[in-house]
C-alpha cells in the first residue's frame, strides 16, 4: 500500500481472474479492461475534463495519437495457461498511466510536426530521413521521461507500477552496449546512447564519444525553454551529428600525425631495419605480417563514421508505441473491437450530455454582503455541525516510550538515579482518515423561489461547518442544461462553486434557478473532477440534491431514469459512494430506487430537512 500527496493506494486485484465456463477468457480481458480504463480517467486529460479516456486492446494497426481520446495497449501475453501474468499487468498499467499523463505533458503541435515527418519519411528517403527520424526518437523519450517524472512528482502513489513499465518495456543494457559499442561511429548509436542514459542515471553505459554527445544533450536541455520540444530534440541531433564529424576528423589527423612521426623515428635507420635487410627469406615473411598485423591494428583504432542513412535503426530504448508508434498485437479481431461500456453516450438519448461546460462566476460585493448576512444567521445550526464532528478521532497514533524528546513520562523518572535519560514519551502520528464531501445541487427551473433559496443556504451551512473539521473536504457543484447562451443548447453546464480551485464560499451566492436537468450526465462529469481532486482520501461521498425526476428535451422519462442508474453505478465502481436526496417529495420510491438503488436515497418534503440528512450521515461515517 502506498500513500502520498496524490496517491492512488489500490492494486489488481486479479486473484479472482480464473477460466470457467461463465468467466471466459474474453470475459477476463473485459475486466482487465476496465479496471484500465478507470486508473486512465484519474489522472488524464485534466485541462480537459469533459473528454473521457478510452483504453482499447490494439489489433495491430492502432496509434496512440495524443490528440484524441483512445489510449491503445497490446493483451499479448497477458493471460497464459488460464493464469493472469500479474507482472505483465501492473506494467501495463504503469503504461495507461503514462499514456494517459502525456496528453497533459505533451505539446500538441509538436506532436503534429513530429507525425507530419513520419509520414514524409515513408514517402522518400534520403540523409536528412536519419537526422529526423532520430530528433522523433531522442523526442518520444524526452516526452516519456518527463511524464515519468511529473507522474512520480504528483501521484507517488503511481510510482511503482511506472517503474514496473519502465523495466518490462525498456531493452537490455547489454543489448545497448553492444550496438553503441560497434567498430563504426554512427549517428544512430548517439541518439541511442543519450536516450538510454537520460532514462537510467543510475545505470549508466560509458563511451568516450559518445559522453560529449550526452553533455551537449544536457547543455542544450538547459539553456533551452521552448514548449516544442520536438524542434529542440532535432536540432540537438544536428548538433550531434556535427560534433561525430568534427571528433573523427580530428581522431584522424591525430592518429596520421602519429603514424607518420613514428615512421620518421623508425625508418631504416634503425639497427633492426638495417639488421632485417640481410636476413633470409623466412624472416622476411614473419616481418611482413608482424607489419600487417601492425596496420590492422592501427587501422581499427581509427574510428570510422558512419553516413546516415534512412530511418533510425538503433534498439529502441522504451516502450515508442506511447507516442505515435503503431501497437503491435496479435489478438484476435473480435477482441481488439472490445470496449467497455460507454454510459457516457448511450445512443437512445442521442449523446445530448456527452460533453459539459464549466461555466465562470462573478460574485459582486452586494452579494458577499449577502453571503455574510447568511452566515450570521445560520451561525447556531453551523456551529452545532461542527460541535457534533468535534469528537471525531481523526489522527491515528500510538505512544512510544523511553525517548530523549518529547513529553517528561514521570513513571520513568528514576532512570535519571542510573543515569538514563530516556525519559520522555512520544505520540508519533502513523495515519490519518480523510472524507471528501460533494453536493451537487440540481438548479433546473422547477428550483425556482425558495427551494433555490433553502439549497443554497444549505450549501454555505455546510460548507462553513466543514472547514473548520479537520479530516473532511466539500466540494459543491450546481448543474442545469441546454443552457442557449452557455453551449448553444447541448450538453451540460456545470458550475464549480466549492472546490480546492474555488475555496471562496461566497461563490455559492450564484447559484440559482435555470433550466433543464441531465442528472446521469452532471452526476458523470461532477465524479470525474471530484475524484481527480481527492484520489487519496479513504472516503469519497456524493450527496445528489434534487426535486424532480431527470428532464431535458431529449433527456427524459425512463430511459433517462435508467442513465442516471448507470451513471452512479459507474462512479460507485471507481470508490465513490453515491446518494440522491430527492426533496419537495420529487420522486416515488419505486423511482428513486430506479436511479440510486436500494437504501442509496432520500425523499424528504422540503430542501432544509437536507441539511440534517446530509449532516448525520457525515456524523456516521467520520466515527467509524
Amino acid at each position: 500500500m502506498y500513500f502520498s500527496k496524490k496517491g492512488w493506494m489500490s492494486k489488481f486485484d486479479v486473484g479472482h481472474y480464473f477460466l470457467t465456463e461463465s468467466n471466459n477468457e474474453k470475459r477476463i480481458y473485459s475486466n482487465i479492461l476496465r479496471q484500465l480504463q478507470n486508473s486512465a480517467n484519474i489522472i488524464g486529460n485534466k485541462s480537459d475534463c469533459s473528454r473521457e479516456i478510452k483504453v482499447l486492446w490494439s489489433d495491430g494497426s492502432n496509434v496512440n495519437d495524443i490528440s484524441n481520446d483512445n489510449i491503445y495497449i497490446s493483451p499479448d501475453k497477458l493471460i497464459s495457461g488460464g493464469k493472469v501474468n500479474d507482472e505483465l499487468l501492473e506494467a501495463m498499467t504503469g503504461k495507461v498511466y503514462v499514456a494517459s499523463y502525456l496528453r497533459e505533458t505533451v505539446d500538441i503541435e509538436a506532436y503534429n510536426d513530429s507525425m507530419f515527418d513520419v509520414v514524409n519519411m515513408s514517402d522518400y528517403m534520403h540523409p536528412e530521413d536519419n537526422i529526423v527520424s532520430n530528433g522523433i526518437f531522442l523526442w518520444r523519450t524526452l516526452e516519456i521521461v518527463n511524464a515519468r517524472e511529473l507522474i512520480a512528482e504528483n501521484w507517488a502513489g503511481f510510482i511503482p507500477y511506472v517503474n514496473k513499465e519502465k523495466v518490462y518495456n525498456s531493452i537490455k543494457k547489454n543489448t545497448v552496449k553492444k550496438f553503441v559499442n560497434s567498430e563504426e561511429i554512427s549517428l544512430d548509436a548517439a541518439i541511442c546512447y543519450i536516450s538510454w542514459n537520460y532514462q537510467n542515471s543510475d545505470d549508466l553505459i560509458n563511451h568516450e564519444i559518445y559522453n560529449k554527445c550526452l553533455e551537449l544533450f544536457y547543455n542544450e536541455l538547459e539553456r533551452d525553454s521552448s514548449e516544442n520540444n520536438y524542434k529542440f530534440c532535432v536540432n540537438v541531433v544536428r548538433k550531434v551529428w556535427k560534433m561525430l564529424q568534427q571528433e573523427c576528423e580530428s581522431e584522424s589527423e591525430s592518429q596520421e600525425g602519429s603514424d607518420s612521426s613514428d615512421s620518421q623515428d623508425g625508418s631504416d635507420s634503425s639497427p633492426e631495419a638495417q639488421e632485417g635487410s640481410d636476413l633470409g627469406e623466412g624472416s622476411q615473411d614473419s616481418i611482413g605480417e608482424g607489419k600487417e598485423e601492425k596496420e590492422a591494428q592501427e587501422g581499427s583504432q581509427k574510428p570510422k563514421l558512419q553516413e546516415p542513412a534512412g530511418e533510425y535503426s538503433g534498439p529502441k530504448t522504451f516502450d515508442s508505441s506511447l507516442l505515435g508508434e503503431k501497437v503491435k498485437s496479435s489478438v484476435k479481431e473480435d477482441l481488439s473491437e472490445s470496449y467497455v461500456d460507454d454510459v457516457s453516450a448511450p445512443s437512445k438519448l442521442n449523446d445530448v450530455g456527452r460533453n459539459y461546460k464549466l461555466v465562470d462566476l462573478t460574485v459582486d460585493e452586494y452579494k458577499i454582503q449577502e453571503y455574510n448576512k447568511i452566515v450570521n444567521d445560520h451561525r447556531s445550526e453551523i456551529r452545532s455541525i461542527v460541535n457534533s464532528l468535534s469528537f471525531r478521532n481523526n489522527t491515528q497514533s500510538n505512544f512510544s516510550y523511553g525517548n530523549r524528546s518529547g513529553d517528561i513520562d514521570e513513571n520513568n523518572l528514576y532512570k535519571i538515579k542510573m543515569n538514563d535519560d530516556r525519559i520522555m514519551t512520544r505520540r508519533d502520528v502513523v495515519g490519518s482518515k480523510k472524507i471528501a464531501i460533494c453536493l451537487l445541487v440540481d438548479e433546473s427551473g422547477s428550483m425556482s423561489g425558495q427551494r433555490i433559496i433553502n439549497a443554497r443556504n444549505v450549501s454555505i451551512v455546510l460548507a462553513e461547518s466543514m472547514k473548520s473539521v479537520e479530516g473532511i473536504d466539500l466540494s459543491i457543484y450546481g448543474h442545469t442544461a441546454e443552457e442557449y447562451n452557455i453551449s448553444g443548447g447541448e450538453g451540460v453546464c456545470l458550475r464549480e462553486y466549492v472546490s480546492p480551485r474555488k475555496p471562496h464560499i461566497h461563490n455559492c451566492m450564484c447559484m440559482e434557478a435555470r433550466l433543464e436537468n441531465h442528472d446521469g450526465y452532471a452526476i458523470l462529469h461532477t465524479s470525474k473532477l471530484f475524484l481527480q481532486d481527492y484520489a487519496d482520501y479513504d472516503r469519497k461521498i456524493m450527496f445528489v440534491i434534487s426535486d424532480g425526476e431527470p428532464a431535458g428535451s431529449k433527456y427524459h422519462g425512463r430511459l433517462a431514469m435508467e442513465h442516471v442508474r448507470d451513471c452512479t453505478n459507474n462512479s460507485r465502481s471507481k470508490n465513490l459512494e453515491v446518494y440522491g436526496i430527492g426533496v419537495c417529495d420529487a420522486f416515488s420510491s419505486e423511482k428513486g430506487e430506479l436511479m440510486y438503488g436500494a437504501d442509496n436515497f432520500v425523499v424528504l418534503s422540503n430542501v432544509t430537512d437536507s441539511l440534517g440528512v446530509i449532516s448525520r450521515f457525515i456524523r456516521q461515517v467520520a466515527s467509524k
